[in-house]
């Protein structure tokens, strides 16, 4: 067992906290207005706070990256509710995941996707917090003429 310890890899290890080398300073004058309010309440900051925003992050061995959509709950039909982020953030080493919730309005069979329809509220969540951790991709596609944004579910939600 020692010898096997020696050799192992360091990904092998349970990683807490990749972060990469580049992170930008914001402050919260960056974010549309209507997301100061959820993210002082969240990171408890003022306006004038350094922030460091970064486009990937790996936390608990999940791999966080903008423009990913999570599965953050379901409804008790079934329905996936996703969410979009937009950033991440960290201030005094609490992490913050920034985006828009994604309402399912129909399943397309053809696709095998859920159409949806983003949320207007900006919403803050807690990496580890989602239902799925397998990061999924939203496509806009023509359905009945019309560009509709989707995205893909190819496994059961665990319940």
């Amino acid at each position: 067992m020692k010898k096997c310890l020696e050799v192992a890899t360091s990904s092998s290890l349970k990683c807490d906290e990749l972060v990469p080398n580049v992170q930008h300073q914001i402050t919260l004058r960056t974010f549309p207005k209507s997301a100061h309010v959820s993210l002082m309440h969240y990171f408890g900051c003022s306006m004038m706070s350094k922030l460091n925003s970064v486009k990937t992050v790996i936390l608990n061995c999940v791999k966080y990256a903008v423009k990913d959509c999570l599965v953050l709950d379901s409804t008790e039909s079934g329905i996936p509710v996703f969410f979009l982020i937009s950033y991440i953030i960290s201030f005094d080493d609490v992490w913050g995941l920034i985006g828009k919730l994604l309402v399912c309005t129909e399943f397309l069979p053809h696709f095998q996707a859920f159409a949806v329809e983003t949320d207007k509220e900006w919403l803050v969540v807690r990496p580890g917090s989602e239902l799925s951790f397998q990061a999924l991709d939203a496509y806009t596609v023509d359905v009945d003429g019309q560009e509709t944004l989707t995205v893909a579910l190819r496994y059961s939600i665990p319940v």
